[in-house]
Parts: structure tokens; C-alpha cells; sequence
């Protein structure tokens, strides 16, 4: 994976929020608009904030990764690789790989916990 390849999908990770687009997968994701919503719904401007508030979420726990965090992590969620396959393509153990992976995970975790007790 290239590097601005990497760098379009944290941002488009940022942009439809963690939550979304981690589960969807890079071959199931498409970019929503805000088309077909009922702005006359009673919940529409709640759910537009917390949407908000996840991308904003979302694009701090991703810019508190370390680079190689963030790769792997973005290889194992949204390439759909598993550890082994990580290993052999980043030539590195699969403890290590897993090392790296759950570090990343965690850090991003204390940066959104951190993002949100500031709200």
C-alpha cells in the first residue's frame, strides 16, 4: 500500500467515522451523502452531530498512531488481511504483528477517551 493510498483512506476512515467504515470493509464501502435524509425528522439533527463527533473521533485516534501502527491496523481492518498474511507481507514476525496492531488499537482507544472527556 502506498503511502497516499494509506493517507485516502485515513481520511475517508475520518470522514464516514470509525464505526462505519472499519466494519464495511474496502470492497463494501460507499461514500454516503446526506441525500434521502428527512431533515424533518425529529432525530435528524442529533444523529448529523454525533456523526460529526464520530469523524472527529475517528480522525484524532488515527493521527495518534504511530505510522507503521496505523499501516498495519488499516491493513488488518480494511484490507480484510489476516496476521499471518501481514506478517509474511511486512516481513516481520506474527507476535510482532500482533504487538504492533494491539498498540495501535490501544493508543487510539486513550486518544478517543482523551477526546472525549474533553467534551
Amino acid at each position: 500500500m502506498t503511502v497516499a493510498h494509506a493517507r485516502t483512506r485515513v481520511v475517508k476512515a475520518a470522514r464516514w467515522g470509525a464505526d462505519e467504515y472499519l466494519r464495511s470493509g474496502p470492497h463494501r464501502h460507499r461514500e454516503r451523502s446526506l441525500t434521502g435524509w428527512d431533515a424533518s425528522q425529529p432525530d435528524f439533527a442529533a444523529t448529523l452531530v454525533e456523526r460529526l463527533d464520530r469523524r472527529r473521533r475517528v480522525a484524532l485516534a488515527l493521527a495518534a498512531m504511530q505510522p507503521r501502527e496505523r499501516r498495519l491496523v488499516l491493513l488488518r481492518t480494511q484490507e480484510g488481511l489476516t496476521f499471518q498474511q501481514i506478517a509474511a507481507r511486512e516481513g516481520v514476525s506474527l507476535g510482532r504483528v500482533h504487538q504492533i496492531v494491539q498498540r495501535g488499537l490501544a493508543r487510539a482507544r486513550r486518544a478517543a477517551a482523551c477526546s472525549q472527556e474533553e467534551h
